[in-house]
């Protein structure tokens, strides 16, 4: 069965990428695909006479099809939001510019970003507008302040 088959280049890329930086997760998404049947439908598969015959080829090449456009798209999907996300984050970050933010922990700061970007991505779905930088200001601070636990070494302003 001879069959032209192009990829794009940034399916390439989450690949290798996912290759080099995810082995970890993609062994535990096959350990748990095998466990969950694959393993029985592969041992029953092994013992079938027919199994490479015309039929089953063109399933297993419909299939890989299958899985590289859902990555493909999955990829896409995903980059799109990225680019919306960065748009929230700098907007953040023109916030964060403004305040005083060298006595705050990293940890609890980049807790409390993650959290107001969720929030204000969600505002902006649900309000169908962007949020003004007031409204990013007060929904930053109110997360940093969630996330706050002072102790009794951190100074006083």
């Amino acid at each position: 069965m001879a069959t032209n088959l192009f990829l794009s280049l940034e399916l390439i890329y989450l690949l290798k990428w996912l290759i080099r930086h995810d082995k970890a997760r993609l062994q535990m998404l096959i350990n748990h695909a095998l466990k969950s049947g694959l393993g029985r439908k592969l041992h029953e598969l092994a013992h079938m006479p027919h199994a490479h015959s015309a039929p089953v080829d063109k399933t297993l090449n419909d299939t890989f099809l299958e899985l590289l456009t859902f990555l493909e798209n999955a990829l896409h999907h995903g980059l799109e939001k990225h680019a919306h996300d960065g748009k929230t984050y700098e907007k953040i970050g023109r916030v964060l510019s403004q305040i005083n933010v060298e006595n705050v922990d990293p940890k609890i700061l980049s807790q409390s970003i993650n959290q107001a970007t969720n929030e204000l991505e969600q505002r902006e779905v649900q309000a169908d507008r962007r949020a003004s930088r007031a409204d990013t200001k007060r929904i930053l601070m109110r997360s940093v302040l969630k996330n706050w636990k002072p102790t009794k070494d951190e100074p006083v302003n």
